[in-house]
């Protein structure tokens, strides 16, 4: 019966089932060209998680040196701030894989979100200063926060905790040069 059900699969049609494929790039324009595209550094989980896994730790460890006083409620309260780190880092580690900095001939871009792909982004004909913001954690790990203001938007495009700040800001200013026609 195996056999019979082998020989009824035509694999002539098996080879043209729909595969999956990418779709279509439809954000560039004609002649443009992506010059740089980097996601933000891995740090950003660590860094944006670090205060409330601190917070869940101390209230944690509070718990713990007084579980003879508060007795079973010890054990909620440890499951529920080990539940409020883990979700932090979750949430933080979806908005680190869900980003994307691009650069492109023409434009600096932001994308962002799961659900909802959130688009920022500036022509770089337009963009008056780029500056490079670096915290003294950014700067031990060779991090840095660019801030690119346009001229006509008052809020502007941030790329946060970007690698290697220095280098990728020195590309931005450039390409922004080079847009300019200088």
């Amino acid at each position: 019966m195996s056999e019979d059900l082998f020989e009824a699969v035509n694999l002539d049609s098996v080879a043209t089932l729909d595969r999956p494929q990418a779709a279509p790039l439809e954000l560039l324009d004609g002649g443009e060209v992506i010059e740089l595209s980097i996601k933000p550094s891995l740090w950003q989980i660590a860094l944006e998680s670090a205060r409330p896994v601190a917070g869940a730790a101390l209230v944690g460890a509070c718990a713990w040196f007084l579980r003879s006083a508060i007795g079973a409620a010890a054990d909620f309260v440890l499951a529920a701030t080990a539940l409020v780190a883990i979700l932090r880092v979750a949430q933080a580690s979806l908005v680190w894989a869900s980003s994307l900095y691009v650069l492109t001939n023409r434009r600096a871009i932001r994308f962002r979100g799961v659900v909802r792909v959130e688009t920022q982004e500036r022509k770089l004909a337009t963009i008056r200063e780029a500056q490079l913001r670096v915290s003294a954690t950014q700067r031990s790990l060779r991090l840095g926060t660019l801030h690119m203001r346009s001229e006509q938007d008052e809020q502007p495009l941030v790329w946060p905790n970007a690698p290697r700040a220095s280098e990728v800001h020195a590309r931005v200013l450039r390409a922004i040069r080079k847009a300019r026609g200088r």
